[in-house]
């Protein structure tokens, strides 16, 4: 298949894939979102025990604390967390 067929055909493909590599890119980065916010929220979990300095009731509130950031980060894609 040479000529305008061709032509033609390519630009199908081309007209059909685009749209699918844009909602593959926004799927992975909305992902790539929630994984880096929960990693915010690990950080500060750690930084929060580490100034706890051993008080278990402290280090409760920062697990607490960052269970519900992970938890917002999952329910907003990780636009807030």
């Amino acid at each position: 298949m040479r000529g305008p067929q061709c032509t033609k055909l390519v630009l199908i493909v081309v007209a059909l894939a685009a749209p699918l590599s844009v909602l593959t890119l926004l799927d992975s980065t909305s992902h790539a979102g929630v994984q880096q916010c929960n990693t915010r929220c690990q950080t500060s979990q750690t930084n929060c025990t580490l100034r706890c300095d051993g008080d278990q009731a402290c280090i409760e509130k920062c697990k607490q604390t960052a269970r519900d950031c992970v938890q917002t980060c999952s329910q907003d894609g990780g636009t807030r967390g």
